[in-house]
């Protein structure tokens, strides 16, 4: 497999962590609009951790608008928004 340039591997990333030149991972996805969302992860963490077991965030992140109110009609949302009020 080719490697892209700035890409690296998870013993590249191990070793930059090591000798201290990276000490934090970005870990970003887009949510069902197309924003970008993600956290910072020590990177000590992300290789012993993360790199094996995956990541978590709450589905909810991924389905609100820039105000933070659920979008109707992604039943991922896990919510059930009170009209009542």
């Amino acid at each position: 497999m080719t490697q892209s340039a700035g890409h690296l591997t998870l013993d590249e990333l191990r070793t930059r962590t090591q000798d201290g030149s990276i000490d934090t991972v970005i870990l970003g996805f887009t949510d069902m609009l197309g924003r970008l969302l993600g956290k910072r992860i020590d990177a000590g963490y992300f290789v012993d951790e993360v790199s094996h077991h995956g990541a978590e965030c709450c589905n909810y992140l991924i389905t609100v608008d820039v105000e933070l109110n659920t979008i109707d009609g992604y039943r991922v949302s896990g919510g059930i928004r009170d009209t009542a009020t």
